[in-house]
């Protein structure tokens, strides 16, 4: 603040009181008055309202450094004020250069008014007078050039003149643009201090915001940091009480016993050696050692003994002022704050990831049974629409409307073709539906992340899981294996309708072997083989259509979430419209193919 304080003291000094009414600067007045103004927020900046309560570090470093930004900015934008105004006493030197220049050059007038007299003047004293009036050729032809030539310097003159003017009213306006632009920019200036003052209390007040918040919390986790404290300190008093009432008594016991057992013991030795002293043979000294070894424990055992229980009690002791020191060492509140905050982070952020994996693995198992159903329920319409077809043909070959003519022939022969290709389609998907060995261990993969889910999701959730693989099993044990008999059934009642048109076939050929002998084939020898074929076809019809119906019976029973085969249609009316219309098209243009191939 001090700089931005002499920067501007300089300033003001740096330009003259006269330099205004020298140069005629009607804007000048407004520029003192933003100067004032810039000094009188300086003053108020020197000394802000700052609150009381102690700031975190962090903030304090991230406005230092701010301030010590908008300084340097402040700095540079001072320097630059000092170069313009020192561009701006160079230029006003040199317009007053230029204009001493155009005084010197405004006494041009009256020299050419004295150079245009010197020739008259130089004429008359050249002149003698003897010589005539009238001047000679080459005196007229001189006069002319000297009057050129003057002419020519005059020109020359009047064009610096004018140029010299030009440059001085460029002069002026280039200062007058200077000078807005000068102006201009310390209404920036002011803005921009306007806008840091605002941003300071702005910052200030967010300060004080958060210091509070952050005594609040420190002292919240203080209490319990502290209590949480206190109860450890307590427990380990407890834990240490109980090992100085119990553990050490039950030391200093054992150690008394060890001290009158070696007291009975030295008093024994001593006996002995008084004994033994006093003995003389050695058989006797012999048998009392060995009684006496017997009798007591050694010397050295005993010693081994009392080292054993120093050296357990001093490590016990060792043990316990461990744990006293690790008591006076414990960390202090904030430390604990810290890490209890770390670990909460760590904690939520780990549950996040958890919940993302379990929310991405649950919709990615929502849209595999969906598309599965879709895919079940696509099959179950294309099979009940073609097991309609076929029914209905089969009770009219029952009820013997039909008398087979060999155009239904030929066309009974292009629908079981298409129907062959069908079942084929339909096994190919079946096939896929079918668990392989890769689908049992996706299966068991999928039942161990399920399993890892039900111990994180909710119960709801592991619920809704199980139910929709219960369904998922259900529908691959008992729909597959009803598939494949409906398959069969059609296979049947192919190879059935196959008999009839392969009869056909066999009449058109001999037709066309002897067409002198008969104008009509032969019909009333291929009768028997054909009522033998429609009633073979009738009785698989009939089969086929008990079968559908207990079928269907049989789905509704086991399936109650799914829709039965009757009522399956309006669940994709657009899917089995559109394979009913793709179907009735193939039929057509290979009914015309082969009308063609036999015109």
């Amino acid at each position: 603040m001090a700089e931005l304080e002499s920067q501007v003291n300089e300033l003001k000094n740096s330009i003259p009181k006269d330099f205004p009414k020298q140069h005629n600067f009607p804007n000048f007045e407004r520029f003192e008055q933003k100067l004032a103004k810039l000094e009188s927020e300086l003053r108020e900046l020197k000394h802000p309202v700052v609150s009381k309560e102690p700031s975190p570090p962090t903030d304090e470093d991230s406005l230092n450094s701010r301030l010590k930004k908008a300084e340097n900015s402040v700095t540079k934008q001072s320097h630059r004020n000092m170069e313009q105004t020192r561009d701006l006493e160079a230029m006003s030197l040199r317009m007053k250069e230029l204009e001493k220049k155009f005084e010197s050059i405004s006494n041009v007038g009256s020299r050419l008014h004295e150079l245009e007299k010197r020739p008259t003047d130089f004429t008359q004293l050249a002149l003698p007078s003897q010589m005539p009036d009238t001047p000679s050729h080459a005196q007229i032809q001189h006069t002319d050039t000297q009057l050129k030539f003057l002419q020519n310097r005059l020109q020359g003159l009047e064009g610096r003149f004018d140029l010299l003017a030009k440059a001085s009213k460029m002069t002026h306006d280039i200062h007058m643009q200077e000078l807005e632009k000068d102006t201009k920019r310390i209404g920036q200036l002011e803005t921009d201090y306007h806008q840091f003052a605002q941003r300071l209390d702005k910052s200030a007040k967010e300060l004080a915001a958060s210091q509070t918040a952050y005594a609040n919390s420190i002292t919240g986790n203080q209490s319990g940091i502290n209590l949480k404290v206190r109860d450890d300190l307590n427990k380990l008093s407890g834990a240490v009480d109980k090992v100085s009432k119990e553990m050490v008594p039950e030391l200093s016991k054992s150690l008394g016993k060890s001290n009158g057992l070696l007291q009975s013991v030295i008093q024994g030795t001593r006996s002995l050696e008084s004994r033994f002293q006093q003995l003389t043979t050695e058989p006797l000294v012999k048998h009392m050692m060995h009684a006496m070894q017997e009798m007591y424990p050694s010397v050295g055992t005993l010693s081994e003994q009392v080292q054993a229980f120093k050296g357990h009690a001093e490590k016990e002791i060792a043990e316990v002022k461990q744990k006293l020191e690790k008591l006076e060492m414990l960390p202090s509140g904030e430390a604990q704050s810290e890490a209890l905050e770390k670990l909460r982070a760590q904690l939520e952020k780990h549950q996040e990831e958890s919940t993302g994996k379990i929310d991405a693995f649950t919709s990615g198992l929502k849209k595999d049974l969906r598309s599965q159903l879709d895919d079940i329920l696509v099959l179950r319409n294309d099979f009940a629409t073609q097991s309609n077809a076929v029914a209905d043909l089969g009770e009219k070959i029952a009820s013997g409307e039909t008398e087979w003519p060999p155009d239904d022939c030929r066309k009974l022969l292009t629908s079981v073709s298409d129907l062959r290709e069908e079942i084929k389609i339909l096994t190919s998907k079946v096939d896929n539906l079918t668990p392989n060995a890769t689908t049992k261990s996706q299966t068991e993969q999928l039942e161990t992340r399920l399993k890892a889910l039900e111990e994180l999701a909710s119960p709801e959730t592991a619920e809704w899981i199980k139910e929709k693989f219960a369904e998922l099993d259900r529908i691959q044990h008992e729909s597959i294996p009803r598939i494949f008999n409906r398959i069969r059934t059609y296979e049947d009642c192919s190879r059935s309708v196959q008999s009839p048109a392969e009869n056909v076939q066999k009449l058109d050929k001999s037709s066309s072997d002897n067409p002198s002998k008969s104008g009509t084939p032969q019909v009333p020898d291929q009768q028997p083989s054909r009522g033998s074929a429609q009633g073979q076809l009738a009785k698989a019809m009939l089969k086929k259509k008990r079968s559908r119906h207990s079928l269907a019976s049989d789905d509704d029973r086991s399936l109650p979430g799914t829709p039965s085969a009757s009522n399956s249609s309006p669940v994709h009316p657009s899917s089995s419209s559109d394979i009913s219309s793709s179907k009735k098209n193939k039929r057509k243009k290979k009914r015309k193919d082969q009308d063609a191939t036999q015109r």
